[in-house]
């Protein structure tokens, strides 16, 4: 099977590795990292802002958790970062969260601190792996994915945080120049996990081969 043949499968699909598959002890957390800068009010490829985009398609990718089999081995956390990061959505079991629209991110505005995000990621992901339950440390996986113009305006450089962040998945939304795009390429794990000005549908089915893959180690 292709990478891309992977990339389109459905996420219902989990259920075609039959019970083995999906009572394997496996947890995973998936951390959403948002670009709220001024520029992501811009129209993405949907004509609708590309932060609307971004909410619409998280949305749409809890929604497909939730009705999974699977839906008890998911966390999900979702932030934002401009001048600085906020916590839009804490950690919190995807069996737990609201049926309708449980992330809504906020009107965009500010600068671009890229590297403000991923210290988030990274606190939240070694937080994760070092709590003590029933489940032991190695089985359970953080998936990252970011999306942003990459134009990095604020904070420090990014990609020396990103070479200690594994399983990374980064989305260029809108125009920005070859600068910001190899930016953005240099943080993903390997090449083909950068995807380039995604529609909703592009961005919920990156979200969801995050967690596949996860799955699949």
């Amino acid at each position: 099977m292709s990478d891309q043949d992977e990339f389109d499968l459905e996420f219902d699909d989990l259920d075609d590795f039959g019970d083995d598959f999906i009572t394997m002890t496996v947890k995973e957390l998936v951390l959403v990292v948002y670009d709220a800068s001024g520029s992501m009010r811009e129209n993405g490829t949907s004509g609708q802002p590309k932060y609307k985009e971004a909410e619409l398609a998280t949305n749409g990718f809890v929604n497909r958790l939730q009705q999974s089999r699977a839906a008890a081995s998911f966390s999900i956390a979702v932030a934002i970062f401009s001048d600085d990061v906020s916590e839009v959505l804490a950690p919190i079991s995807v069996a737990d969260l609201p049926d309708e629209e449980p992330v809504q991110l906020p009107r965009p505005k500010g600068n671009t601190n890229l590297d403000a995000g991923l210290e988030w990621a990274e606190e939240v992901a070694q937080k994760y792996m070092e709590e003590t339950d029933e489940m032991d440390s190695d089985k359970k996986k953080v998936a990252i994915v970011i999306l942003s113009d990459g134009k990095v305006n604020r904070g420090q450089d990014p990609t020396e945080r990103g070479k200690r962040l594994a399983n990374m998945y980064t989305v260029g939304a809108g125009a920005f120049g070859q600068a910001a795009e190899d930016t953005l390429k240099e943080l993903v794990t390997s090449p083909d996990l950068f995807k380039k000005d995604p529609t909703p549908d592009d961005l919920r089915n990156l979200l969801e081969r995050s967690s596949r893959i996860a799955l699949r180690q």
